[in-house]
C-alpha cells in the first residue's frame, strides 16, 4: 500500500538551527556574562547560554537565560525583545506547549525590527503548525508572509518559502505543484550551503517516492546520510534513515526496512534526538505486517501510537492507526479494523484512497451495503485523482526532459555552425592575407 509516511522536510527548522553548542564550556561563558558591562553583548550571551540549555533540554535553566534580555532593557529594544520571545516560543516547543509557543511567536513578530526578522519568524511558525498536523494553518501561515517573502526575502528565505509550499502541496497530493515549487526553491539559492542541499534532496527523494521512483529516492536518501554523517548533522542523519525506511518499505526490501531503523533507535539513543520517531515504529510494523508476523506488528503499531501521543506528532498518531487498523483486518476483527481506519481518515490532512477501499470492504462484510457503495465510490474517484497525478506529474518531467535535451542540442548545433563559421572566416583572412601577400610580391617586383 503506497502512502504519504515520509513527510517532507520544512527548511527553516532543519537549517536555522544552529550546530550542536552542547560541547561548549558554559561555565566559561557565564564568566564572561558576569563579567562584561556592555547590555548588548549580556544579552548575545544569555541568548547563547539558554540556546546551549535547550539543546541539552535543560529547559527551566534555558528559560531563566533566555528572560536575561528583558532584565536589560524592559522590553524596550526591540530586537533584544523580539529574540527573547523567539528562544521562549522554541523552549515551549521543547516543552510540546504548542498554543503557548505559537502566542510568543506572534509577539516575536509584534516587535520584530526587521522584515527579515519578520520572515524567519513567519517560517518558523508555519514550521510549528506543519508539526502538530494543522495543514491549512501552516499553509495560511506561509500565505501571510507571501508578499513579504517574495518583495524582501533573501535568497535562502525565498528558497525556504518554496520549499514549505512544496511540503504543504505534496500534503495535499498535489505532485506537480509540489515538483513547481521545488524548483523555485532550487533556483532561489546555490549549491554552497550544505544544509540546504540535503533538505532539497530529501524533498526530491520524497517526490520521487510519489511517482514510485524508488530506487532514485533510495540513491538520494544514501547521499544525504553521508554527507550527514560526515558533517554530524542528527536532524538529517535520522531523516535519511526515515526516507530509506519509507523506500524500502513500498520496494518489500525489509534487510533496508530494519537497517534503517535499527540506525534510527541507536541514534536516538547516542543523540537523545526524538522527532518524528512514530515512522521507525510503523516501518517496523509494516515490515512484520508484511511478513505475516502480526503479534510483532502490532507492538510496534501500538508502541508508535502511544509515542507519538506522547509528542502530540499527529501525523505519525494516523500513520499507526492506519497501520493497525490494517493489522485488525488481517486478524479478522472488522470492527476494530473500522475503527481504526477511520480515525486515521479522520485526521487533518490525510489522503490515502486506498483505506477508503479497505474500509468499504470491511462495510460489504458487515452487511452495511450502501456505506460500502458510497466508500467505494470515493476509492475509484480518489484513486484515478492519484494515478492521474502521477501520470501526469511522470509525462510533465519527460516532456521537460525532452524539451532540455532538444535545447541542449540546438545549442550543441549552434555552437557548432558558430565554429564552423569562425573556421570559414580564418580561411578566408588566410587566403585573402596570402591574395594579398602575394599580390605585394608581384608589385616588388614590377618595381624591381
Amino acid at each position: 500500500m503506497l502512502r504519504n509516511q515520509i513527510a517532507p522536510l520544512i527548511l527553516c527548522l532543519i537549517l536555522v538551527l544552529p550546530l550542536n553548542l552542547c560541547g561548549q564550556n558554559l561555565d566559561s561563558l557565564k564568566n564572561i556574562l558576569h563579567s562584561t558591562t556592555k547590555p548588548t553583548q549580556k544579552a548575545d550571551l544569555a541568548l547563547r547560554i539558554s540556546l546551549n540549555y535547550r539543546l541539552q533540554k535543560k529547559l527551566d535553566s534555558a528559560e531563566h537565560y533566555a528572560q536575561i534580555p528583558y532584565n536589560l532593557f524592559k522590553g524596550q529594544n526591540s530586537l533584544y525583545e523580539s529574540k527573547r520571545l523567539a528562544s521562549l516560543a522554541r523552549i515551549e516547543e521543547v516543552r510540546l506547549n504548542f498554543e503557548k509557543a505559537d502566542s510568543l511567536y506572534v509577539k516575536a513578530i509584534e516587535n520584530s525590527p526587521s522584515d527579515s526578522t519578520s520572515i524567519n519568524l513567519y517560517l518558523t511558525r508555519s514550521g510549528l503548525y506543519h508539526r502538530i498536523g494543522k495543514v491549512e494553518t501552516f499553509k495560511n501561515i506561509l500565505k501571510d508572509a507571501e508578499a513579504l517573502v517574495l518583495a524582501k526575502g533573501t535568497p535562502f528565505q525565498k528558497a525556504s518559502y518554496h520549499n514549505n509550499l512544496a511540503v504543504y502541496h505534496s500534503i495535499k497530493g498535489n505532485l506537480l505543484e509540489k515538483l513547481n515549487e521545488l524548483e523555485k526553491a532550487k533556483n532561489s539559492i546555490g549549491e554552497e550551503n550544505v544544509r540546504t542541499y540535503l533538505v532539497l534532496n530529501h524533498n526530491l527523494a520524497s517526490a520521487y517516492i510519489s511517482i514510485r521512483a524508488y530506487e532514485e529516492s533510495i540513491k538520494l536518501f544514501k547521499v544525504n546520510q553521508e554527507i550527514a554523517i560526515k558533517n554530524k548533522f542528527n536532524s538529517a542523519i535520522l531523516h535519511s534513515y526515515l526516507g530509506l525506511g519509507s523506500s524500502a518499505v513500498e520496494m518489500g526490501d525489509y534487510d533496508l526496512v530494519k537497517q534503517a531503523c535499527l540506525d534510527a533507535f541507536k541514534l536516538r539513543k547516542e543523540t537523545g534526538i526524538e522527532e518524528s520517531f512514530g515512522l521507525v515504529y510503523n516501518f517496523m510494523g509494516e515490515m512484520y505486517l508484511k511478513k505475516g508476523m502480526l503479534d510483532s506488528a502490532r507492538y510496534f503499531a501500538e508502541g508508535g501510537i502511544k509515542y507519538s501521543k506522547e509528542k502530540k506528532e499527529e501525523k505519525e498518531v494516523r500513520e499507526n492507526y492506519s497501520l493497525l487498523g490494517s493489522i485488525f483486518l488481517a486478524e479478522g476483527d472488522t470492527s476494530a479494523a473500522r475503527e481504526y481506519i477511520s480515525m486515521a481518515l479522520e485526521k487533518e490532512g490525510y489522503t490515502e484512497p486506498e483505506l477508503k477501499s479497505t474500509l468499504a470492504t470491511i462495510y460489504a462484510y458487515e452487511g452495511d451495503y450502501a456505506k460500502a457503495y458510497g466508500m467505494m465510490q470515493d476509492y475509484y474517484k480518489e484513486h484515478q485523482s492519484a494515478e492521474d497525478q502521477i501520470y501526469q506529474t511522470v509525462g510533465s518531467l519527460m516532456k521537460s526532459k525532452y524539451e532540455k535535451e532538444n535545447e541542449l542540442q540546438q545549442t550543441r548545433n549552434d555552437r557548432e555552425m558558430v565554429v564552423q563559421r569562425i573556421k570559414f572566416g580564418l580561411v578566408a583572412v588566410i587566403i585573402l592575407m596570402l591574395a594579398g601577400g602575394y599580390f605585394i610580391f608581384l608589385q616588388s617586383r614590377h618595381n624591381i
